[in-house]
């Protein structure tokens, strides 16, 4: 399994190679996780996380090329039956596949595909794929995680909505919070005022600001409410600059949670009023499908796969960059929304994918 990045980094690909990797050997599956690291501090491989995590070299650091010649030495040396490359937004993608074709080996692509601040970044992004789309056409198979994604990558590269298979990230129903549940303890004071938590990377696109310039008129109402803006990135000095200059610094609290302290991050999903996913851009949305499964109110920008969320019942939806996100958040904290069906789970994914590297990898 090939990813640009890997634990203890953190976002949705990240997530996602974790959580299918570790249930697919609970199933008996021989997988090795092969990742780039652009620190040589952090080159040494391990297999604390139940199977073997191998990490080469990328460059240039500062920059999301992950340009890794190492990966084809890896990819190469004759052990696997099956490559499976997790997310095309990096050049992992281009390296990954041409090693598996330079040896025969089936392939499959999970899309993955992320959005980015920068134009210049996403234009180059869409040259990669562009110039890779063959190859790309002629994966095993090709995953996406939700329905938005296969539409983009069907026209994009003119197959057949079919032929790529929906298989959405999910949650751990051991992780499941119900009414009444005590399980993890509050992290921050208890008060008698609304928590607002935006999750997602500290990126433009992601919509932190947008969250940020509504907080004054929401105040207005509730005027003890609280912000907590979760996730790291190249973003907070703005968002903290941007907190100063509305008079919010004592309401505003930017922080992130490593993926091993993740109990943490349960614990303050659980004392959230209303959490808020405003991206411009997600392949799925996964930060919104967690804390909808730990029964909170969840407010997504609709757009991209954050309509599904909607679609499905999981959050309820604003049109992005409505100038009504301060009454549609008011009255999520007056009348909270609650998931309205089962949502899907990290077995379920792990199973369809399972059934579809077997069908992949026979001759």
């Amino acid at each position: 399994m090939v990813t640009a990045r890997f634990l203890p980094h953190v976002g949705g690909t990240e997530i996602h190679t974790y959580e299918l990797a570790r249930r697919l050997v609970g199933r008996g599956v021989d997988v090795t996780v092969l990742t780039t690291e652009l620190d040589p501090a952090r080159l040494s491989s391990d297999v604390r996380h139940g199977f073997p995590v191998v990490r080469v070299k990328a460059w240039p650091r500062g920059r999301d090329w992950y340009v890794a010649p190492g990966i084809p030495r890896v990819v190469g040396d004759g052990r696997w039956d099956l490559v499976h490359v997790q997310g095309v937004h990096t050049m992992v993608l281009p390296i990954a596949l041409w090693a598996a074709r330079r040896v025969g080996l089936p392939y499959v692509i999970t899309l993955h595909s992320g959005g980015h601040s920068s134009h210049l970044r996403r234009l180059v992004r869409q040259l990669v794929r562009r110039a890779f789309a063959r190859w790309m056409r002629d994966a095993a198979r090709i995953i996406a995680v939700s329905q938005f994604e296969r539409d983009v990558f069907s026209a994009f590269l003119r197959l057949p909505a079919r032929e790529i298979e929906i298989i959405p990230s999910g949650v751990d129903p051991s992780t499941l919070k119900h009414e009444g549940d005590g399980s993890h303890e509050s992290i921050l004071p208890e008060l008698d005022a609304p928590l607002i938590v935006s999750v997602g990377r500290l990126e433009k696109y992601k919509g932190h600001d947008r969250i940020l310039r509504a907080l004054p008129g929401i105040a207005s109402h509730f005027p003890g409410v609280r912000l907590v803006i979760l996730g790291t990135g190249p973003d907070e000095p703005r968002l903290r600059r941007l907190a100063a200059d509305l008079a919010l610094r004592p309401r505003v609290e930017i922080r992130g949670i490593p993926i091993e302290r993740r109990t943490e991050l349960y614990a303050l999903l659980d004392q959230a009023d209303l959490v808020v996913a405003l991206s411009a851009y997600e392949s799925h949305g996964l930060a919104a499908l967690e804390a909808a499964a730990r029964g909170r109110s969840v407010l997504v920008a609709d757009s991209s796969a954050l309509r599904e969320l909607v679609t499905a019942g999981f959050a309820r939806g604003i049109p992005l960059g409505s100038p009504e996100l301060e009454r549609a958040v008011v009255r999520q904290l007056r009348e909270p929304h609650r998931p309205s069906r089962e949502l899907p789970t990290w077995d379920e994914c792990a199973a369809r994918t399972l059934d579809l590297y077997l069908s992949a990898s026979r001759p």
